[in-house]
């Protein structure tokens, strides 16, 4: 029988991300369709231009559905599938007598499936090395060049194969290199491992041996989680963090975008193909936030909401008519030497216009902590309310929870410093955003220049931060101040509000509120 695999990665790609496959799809020659997505989600056509094979890798309870056999050819020929991946029925070590009896059925199956005029790509089961053997002898003999084995819930599982497997000290991990290594014996030219494409494993199962080619769903899986492939062969959690790449996905997609589930995923699809089969360079930066050419960013300091002198509700109204992109919000956004119900129901209406501002013109709020607030959940958070991690780690979504809720998945994360890049039509530049303690007792220029000389700054052709409490700016430094938005202070000088907006084309202004906007 003729060799049918012909590259090292093969990938499995769920429905999801079919249209997306397509941008990617002359980078291979094969791809894998997982047959039992189809009962979560109607496929009506597979990208061409690739040669897809079936697998039937599929939930037990689905397994035992009477004639899925019947149904999966039937799909498979319907959408020109002839190349598939047979057969899966439970081979379990903790469940040994009924391996024995599913081992030869699946070679039945195999049979039956090349009798109906399919290219085979034998499954290898079997719960013990002695049932791996006498599968692969049935198979070999058949004279099958390519075999598959899959490797996913050994890979992932935190269980021992003890007591089943005499060895006490053998992980699910030791244990999978010891049943592939019976494969590897027996004269097959390439073995497919089924889920073993994810850079945390490839290097392990490849350094096996040189018939081992890997296939894997971990691409999409982990960045519905928010991880995301580096240059460097690693695996980064995004969080709320931005990334910066200029490989043939990410380079034609906005920043915001590009950290969204969909697009990760094609970007680990594309590193994941990178790290085995391919050899080009590619650039990849992590930020805090990118601010795209044509967005705006506004950056302002100490709200102090809840005290009863804050001008924060002046600030918010002024937002209500820029519309920015991003705000972020430094110093000490809430009042909390005096959390009472009645600041807390401050701090909700603070969620409740944050909300506005999202749905109506997708305003993205960040918090950074201010010096006084480094543990604020201690006094946000008490039995009624219980943290919970958001879908998007950056994006709240804000009707889903109560106000408070939201408002303690802001401080979670919350950062002191912050990293930006804002990029315009012709050049792009970044921003260090940092809190720092009020300085009043020196002139503006010899505070300034503090800023400037401290050496975690160095680098950066901005920095924001809260250094005075009244809005200033020195454009040949580049250090600009927002200002605060309380008319008391414990400072010598006098509070004045203003914010920092960075606009579409990169200027950078500071912008003071008078005395008769907020009288």
């Amino acid at each position: 029988m003729n060799m049918l695999l012909e590259y090292y990665f093969i990938p499995i790609v769920p429905p999801e991300c079919l249209d997306g496959f397509n941008i990617l799809k002359n980078r291979f020659v094969d791809a894998i369709f997982q047959y039992y997505r189809i009962f979560d989600k109607p496929v009506f056509r597979l990208p061409s231009d690739v040669k897809w094979l079936l697998s039937s890798v599929m939930p037990d309870y689905l397994l035992a559905t009477q004639n899925i056999h019947i149904q999966f050819a039937s799909w498979a020929k319907d959408k020109g599938i002839n190349k598939v991946i047979v057969w899966d029925l439970p081979t379990y070590l903790d469940k040994i007598e009924e391996a024995e009896e599913n081992i030869p059925r699946c070679l039945e199956y195999i049979d039956w499936f090349e009798n109906k005029g399919f290219d085979v790509i034998p499954l290898i089961k079997g719960a013990t090395p002695d049932q791996i053997r006498w599968f692969c002898n049935e198979v070999a003999e058949r004279g099958y060049e390519d075999v598959a084995f899959h490797a996913s819930e050994f890979l992932s599982s935190r269980l021992r194969p003890y007591p089943y497997y005499p060895d006490k000290y053998i992980s699910a991990k030791d244990y999978l290199l010891l049943l592939l290594k019976e494969v590897v014996n027996y004269p097959f030219k390439r073995i497919l491992v089924l889920g073993g494409a994810s850079p945390r494993h490839m290097d392990l199962l490849m350094d096996l041996s040189d018939k081992i080619v890997l296939a894997g769903l971990s691409w999409y899986i982990d960045a519905r989680r928010f991880r995301v492939y580096t240059d460097k062969r690693k695996i980064k959690y995004l969080g709320k963090s931005y990334f910066e790449c200029d490989c043939p996905i990410c380079k034609y997609v906005s920043a915001k975008q590009r950290r969204t589930p969909y697009y990760i995923a094609l970007h680990n699809l594309y590193y994941n193909w990178l790290y085995i089969e391919g050899d080009d360079k590619h650039r990849f930066e992590t930020y805090d936030l990118i601010v795209d050419a044509n967005e705006i960013l506004i950056v302002t300091s100490n709200l102090y909401i809840g005290h009863p002198q804050s001008l924060w509700q002046v600030f918010f109204n002024k937002m209500k008519r820029v519309k920015p992109t991003y705000i972020i919000l430094i110093g000490n956004t809430l009042y909390l030497d005096n959390p009472s119900d009645k600041n807390r129901q401050k701090w909700s209406e603070l969620i409740r216009i944050l909300s506005e501002l999202y749905e109506e013109h997708g305003t993205i709020s960040i918090f950074m902590k201010g010096r006084s607030e480094t543990y604020p959940i201690d006094i946000l958070t008490n039995d009624s309310f219980l943290y919970r991690e958001a879908k998007d780690p950056l994006i709240n979504k804000f009707t889903e929870e109560p106000g408070l809720l939201t408002l303690i998945k802001f401080y979670s994360g919350a950062k002191q410093e912050l990293t930006v890049k804002k990029k315009t039509l012709k050049e792009e530049f970044t921003i260090k955003i940092a809190n720092e303690k009020i300085i009043d007792h020196l002139p503006p220029e010899e505070a300034i220049k503090l800023v400037r000389n401290d050496k975690s700054h160095k680098g950066y052709d901005w920095i924001f931060t809260n250094l005075l409490n009244y809005p200033y700016v020195d454009y040949k430094e580049k250090v600009a101040i927002p200002g605060e938005w309380t008319l008391f202070s414990p400072s010598l000088t006098e509070p004045r509000p203003g914010y920092i907006v960075v606009d579409k084309n990169g200027s950078v202004k500071v912008k003071e509120i008078r005395y008769h906007e907020y009288t």
